[in-house]
């Protein structure tokens, strides 16, 4: 996982960060490093600015590589096309300390009360094949207590089988269901 800010440019419109933000992750998927997958939250801070993870996998049968951009790069690539060229990159280490480091630090400076927020995205279709977010509205549909939501949830999101009355699911079977009827399986997906 690399950790990115991209700033805004003076004078750009700010409603192109997500933009250009996608057409930067493409010059990078081109590097060698194809279907990144991403979280972002855009603040108001300066000009904007997105606060990006990005994660890659190296594909199974591909000779193993780390996945690295440089700053020199990075910077080129972000003035070219969005005409800022202030941008800062790290790498996220892979032990479970260090994933929950940058996740404590985007709840404390992002959404704890702060008042730059604007919005977040992520990279639901690569990351889940569904929306995530229509998801927990269905899971919040169930008539259960608030620890029984959040337990079922967290089966759910660890890929086992969840129980209901009419039987059982899991993120893959969702991730069927989303690809065969896409929109459509939530409108017509209903707990008994």
């Amino acid at each position: 996982m690399l950790r990115v800010d991209l700033t805004g440019a003076p004078g750009a419109d700010a409603r192109a960060l997500a933009d250009h933000h996608y057409r930067l992750r493409k010059m990078v998927e081109r590097l060698g490093f194809p279907d990144i997958q991403h979280f972002q939250i855009k603040t108001a801070e300066g000009n904007g600015v997105l606060h990006v993870v990005w994660a890659w996998k190296c594909p199974d049968g591909v000779r193993q590589k780390r996945f690295y951009v440089s700053h020199a790069w990075l910077s080129k690539a972000w003035q070219a096309i969005h005409g800022a060229f202030v941008v800062w990159i790290q790498p996220v280490g892979k032990r479970e300390r260090d994933v929950r480091s940058i996740s404590r630090y985007f709840i404390s400076q992002y959404f704890a009360g702060q008042s730059g927020y604007e919005y977040m995205s992520y990279s639901w279709k690569r990351t889940f094949g569904f929306p995530l977010v229509a998801c927990w509205r269905r899971f919040k549909e169930l008539r259960v207590s608030f620890a029984e939501l959040v337990r079922l949830w967290y089966t759910f999101l660890s890929g086992q089988t969840v129980w209901c009355e009419y039987g059982g699911f899991t993120m893959g079977s969702f991730k069927l269901a989303y690809a065969e009827l896409g929109p459509l399986f939530f409108e017509s997906f209903h707990w008994l």
